[in-house]
């Protein structure tokens, strides 16, 4: 138990007063604590209602009256005098979605634009016969019972590569006396003593890249042809990056010389690196403004203005399209324009 000061017995009247006072001045400096705790407890109401009815509440997309678009440019003046009902009910009409009618004939003109292949069913056994007299039928036509598209999966096959060789009848190698042989010069093959061709490669980066299929999940696709691991497959994909180096700096150079580019970053981690986080830049050329179509990746440790230059260039004259973030400044584009989205 919580043990009160004694408090000494006023001896006189003066004494009791200023008691008095000081017990008041108590109550009063109280009563300000608790009614700021008290505000304090109905504001932290207020915010956990308002929270629950966003996470749990209804959601609606009728406009509440008196509420205007965002894209509108203006707002008539009879809208300002219309009954709030009359607002709801047609904020209501505005989002009623009709269904399209479907275009007759595009189904057939895409299956009629794929190779055809004809499969007839043919009357055999006990249909090819009469359920009446007997007799044999007479086969006096077909018709089309319906269309379906079939896909053939993926097809593997072993190209064994000859060189053939020839000998001329008239001449003798002038070295050793004996015949002379020529022979056909065959490609280099894309990977000595491996299972990687160039087609397998091309296969396995558009699964993972486009497709987004993880490696891990090809090589189960894979197991069933040929023994290929997701880690032998992820050094050929490191090791085959080098051969689009040189595209990729062509497509660098022509995205430098864009009227308008499209710039943004975006963090990742990344196992092998002292930073907690890394970026991976990603920039694009408008069509509407240049002259290619051109997707732009670049992977940078900092997320600082210090990699834009590397990405377009120093010398930029064209206009940057960007975000608030800080490493976007002027001063990275003494050429350029800078402009915020």
């Amino acid at each position: 138990m919580t043990k009160h000061k004694k408090v000494r017995e006023p001896q006189n009247l003066e004494e009791a007063l200023v008691i008095i006072r000081k017990q008041e001045a108590i109550i009063a400096k109280q009563a300000a604590k608790f009614e700021k705790l008290e505000a304090k407890i109905l504001e932290l109401s207020e915010t956990v209602k308002l929270l629950m009815a966003r996470i749990y509440g209804k959601k609606s997309e009728i406009l509440t009256p008196g509420q205007t678009s965002l894209f509108a440019d203006s707002v008539p003046e009879d809208e300002n005098s219309a009954d709030p009902k009359d607002s709801t009910k047609t904020a209501v009409e505005e989002y009623v979605v009709r269904r399209r009618k479907k275009a007759r004939g595009v189904r057939q003109a895409n299956l009629d634009a794929l190779p055809q292949v004809d499969k007839v069913y043919e009357l055999k056994g006990k249909k090819r016969f009469c359920e009446t007299c007997g007799e044999e039928l007479e086969i006096i036509g077909k018709h089309l019972a319906h269309r379906e598209i079939k896909c053939k999966p993926m097809e593997f096959y072993c190209e064994n590569s000859y060189v053939q060789t020839g000998k001329c009848q008239h001449c003798v190698n002038s070295m050793n006396g004996n015949d002379k042989l020529i022979q056909a010069v065959a490609p280099y093959p894309f990977a000595v003593h491996s299972y990687f061709s160039a087609s397998v490669v091309a296969e396995i980066i558009y699964n993972k890249y486009v497709l987004a299929l993880p490696l891990n999940r090809q090589a189960q696709n894979w197991r069933t042809l040929i023994p290929l691991s997701s880690k032998a497959m992820a050094k050929q994909v490191i090791k085959n990056a080098a051969r689009f180096k040189p595209l990729y700096e062509l497509l660098r150079k022509a995205f430098s010389e864009e009227t308008v580019i499209h710039l943004d970053e975006t963090p990742l981690r990344v196992v092998k690196s002292e930073r907690s986080k890394c970026c991976f830049w990603a920039a694009s050329s408008a069509k509407e403004f240049n002259q290619h179509n051109i997707a732009y990746f670049f992977y940078a440790a900092s997320r600082g203005g210090e990699v834009i230059p590397q990405i377009i260039g120093p010398d930029y004259r064209g206009c940057l399209m960007c975000d608030g973030h800080s490493a976007y400044q002027q001063e990275r584009l003494p050429n350029g324009t800078l402009g915020l989205v």
